[in-house]
């Protein structure tokens, strides 16, 4: 999400704000924010001055800030109108509401500053996306970790990565029945073209099914679809040691023993009480062994 944003962001200052001050738009880190008064600093010389801003000015000073240093807000804040300021007021609202899982309402949101934007691309695909989502809305249930999952499942497809954030909602929709869900992971992926191999009325859930069929395939010699069944796995749960482990076997049977040693390492890393750690850290030695050699 944050990555459409300042790509939204820097598209919007370089239309509307830059466009007077000559002013590069390079991205600096962002810097905290006092909301109860921002003093400008454009000229060292000039005493400090209190300014009282509204929260939605607030935010937009907030964003020029991040883009350009907080030595220039003023300037190219003052470069802004009220409709422009309203637009990034939007935005950042909608964004705070698709975090917070109040999906119609950001979309709302979105199509009051596409009403004045209509030709922005970030925007319409933002619309787009939340448009196959926000009926959804009143019946997706967000809590415990089968709806944190879905949430960040959904984050992730709003964000524009489509294939993770399918990923993440499947292994959602395995880890509980809620109609809901499983209804709209069925339309993302057919709007989407995008299909998960997953029997979503199996006792084990999208993990487990992977890491089942990654052993299996591992076992059957083919190492090139154990380690993408256990890439899958890690698209739905990034932090699955096990799945660390099994891609680390697989690597090590195609002879990449780099990123084998890399995946094992990861995997002890998430687990270090693993009680085969020790077996572990030979086979981290041995492919360290062979990639050294590898490399000559």
């Amino acid at each position: 999400m944050k990555q459409t944003f300042y790509a939204f962001s820097r598209a919007f200052l370089l239309i509307y704000a830059f466009s007077t001050t000559g002013v590069r738009a390079e991205s600096t880190p962002a810097q905290p924010v006092p909301t109860a008064q921002l003093s400008p600093a454009s000229n060292p010389a000039e005493p400090q001055r209190s300014v009282s801003l509204s929260a939605p000015e607030v935010r937009a000073v907030e964003f020029v800030i991040h883009h350009k240093g907080e030595a220039l807000w003023k300037e190219t804040f003052d470069s802004l109108n009220s409709r422009q300021i309203q637009i990034l007021d939007d935005w950042n609202r909608a964004q705070g509401n698709i975090d917070l899982g109040r999906y119609d309402e950001a979309l709302a949101l979105l199509r009051e500053a596409g009403g004045v934007l209509p030709d922005d691309s970030d925007i319409r695909d933002q619309i787009s996306r939340l448009t196959a989502i926000a009926p959804f809305t009143p019946r997706l249930q967000l809590l415990g970790k089968g709806g944190e999952i879905m949430r960040q499942g959904i984050n992730l497809y709003l964000a524009g990565d489509t294939s993770t954030g399918l990923h993440r909602i499947a292994y959602s929709v395995t880890l509980g029945p809620v109609p809901a869900h499983r209804e709209l992971f069925k339309n993302l992926s057919a709007s989407s073209g995008q299909t998960i191999d997953l029997d979503l009325d199996s006792p084990m859930d999208g993990v487990e099914q992977k890491l089942s069929a990654a052993l299996l395939s591992f076992r059957a010699g083919d190492y090139v679809k154990s380690t993408s069944l256990c890439e899958e796995a890690l698209l739905m749960d990034p932090n699955n040691a096990l799945a660390y482990k099994r891609l680390g076997s697989s690597f090590y049977a195609l002879g990449n023993y780099d990123k084998a040693r890399e995946a094992w390492t990861r995997s002890l890393e998430l687990n270090p009480g693993d009680p085969k750690k020790k077996e572990t850290l030979g086979y981290i030695k041995r492919a360290k062994e062979k990639g050294v050699h590898s490399h000559e």
